[in-house]
């Protein structure tokens, strides 16, 4: 319930201290939105980032809301704290090949977890599930046990997959990728991607912009740009770094640092596109 409602306030503080880009007919200085046209790992181009004005990606992000999302990489992973709980998380996921289940042409894949409380190990597990094409979740398997599949177990199999978003933390990631958006307007990505949102949601002098910048980065499929985002509120210790890539075909968010009251962070160290 705290993530569901932090979330809340953040997305109502980021649009809060959003302000528009000045100079120019157009936002990125008076260029079209992105300079990434056309990415597929790496177009060899460099945004166009203006000092002291925002800077919008031209594409979509992936929408990511359920441990479906792993099905979408040949490998990823990734480590999450959260500051309140005292908590961090890792997760590794990778793709084990394909598989036929009740009939049907599944991808396999493996998960390892693990969780950390205060420094001390808590938790750490080993699963591997099985997905179709659409993304939907037919069988599961762990050491020692029986395997589920969604033909006998239907409530458990998706239940079991919930827990492992709700143990290792990871909604603290899938929240930037769409989780919360039906009740949320467009999403956290909009900010990033949709000038004419952004301007709606304006608040004059709400913040300061410390820096945007580029560099590359290498998640494992070669080095693609990764957009920094380090903005803060003028008036109070909120701060925020957003970095931003495009993955595969679409955007994401592969690190995270949002200061409020406390400290929520991730970190994607992996993200293969399967295909």
């Amino acid at each position: 319930m705290r993530r569901y409602y932090f979330f809340v306030l953040i997305l109502a503080l980021a649009v809060a201290l959003t302000v528009t880009a000045c100079g120019g007919d157009k936002e990125n200085g008076g260029a079209e939105p992105g300079g990434l046209e056309g990415e597929t790992g790496d177009s060899g181009k460099e945004p166009v980032i203006t000092k002291g004005e925002w800077y919008f990606v031209d594409g979509e992000f992936h929408k990511f809301t359920d441990l479906s999302f792993i099905a979408y990489f040949k490998e990823f992973e990734i480590t999450l704290y959260d500051e309140f709980f005292s908590e961090t998380c890792y997760l590794h996921s990778k793709y084990l090949g394909d598989d036929t289940v009740l009939g049907t042409k599944t991808g396999h894949f493996a998960i390892t977890a693990s969780k950390e409380e205060d420094g001390q190990k808590t938790l750490e597990g080993y699963v591997e599930l099985w997905y179709t094409e659409t993304g939907e979740l037919v069988q599961m398997g762990m050491p020692g046990r029986e395997e589920l599949v969604i033909e006998n177990s239907p409530d458990m199999i998706n239940e079991r997959a919930q827990d492992i978003i709700d143990e290792f933390n990871l909604a603290q990631f899938l929240m930037y990728h769409g989780l919360f958006e039906e009740e949320h307007e467009k999403g956290y990505a909009a900010l990033f991607n949709d000038p004419e949102f952004y301007a709606s949601k304006v608040a004059d002098s709400a913040y300061v912009i410390n820096e945007i910048s580029s560099q590359k980065k290498d998640f494992g499929a070669g080095k693609v740009t990764v957009i920094h985002y380090d903005y803060a509120f003028s008036d109070s210790s909120y701060s925020f770094i957003n970095d931003i890539a495009k993955i595969g075909d679409k955007y994401m968010f592969v690190y995270i640092h949002d200061k409020m009251e406390d400290v929520i962070e991730f970190t994607v160290t992996r993200a293969v596109p399967l295909k």
